[in-house]
């Protein structure tokens, strides 16, 4: 569901300019679209699922070790004087 849906749905205001964006009109397929909205707090995930998501952290964390040691390289560089001949 389109997240300005959702907001004016639950009694709230949308901010700005975006008031103009949303149709008002179509009500009812407003009211359909909530709906289909499945409201459920917890999800079921299966092990494969959770299994994959620990990889892909793993993977993220590696790399940003990797972006931080050279960021820490440049600005060791950084803090070199420049010699000139």
């Amino acid at each position: 569901m389109d997240d300005q849906v959702g907001t004016v749905l639950c009694g709230h205001k949308i901010k700005g300019s975006e008031e103009a964006y949303l149709d008002r009109k179509d009500l009812d397929s407003l009211r359909n679209e909530h709906a289909k909205v499945d409201w459920k707090r917890e999800k079921t995930v299966t092990v494969t699922e959770v299994s994959k998501l620990r990889e892909e952290l793993e993977q993220l964390r590696a790399k940003q070790k990797e972006f931080e040691q050279l960021l820490s390289k440049v600005a060791e560089e950084e803090q070199k004087p420049v010699s000139r001949e």
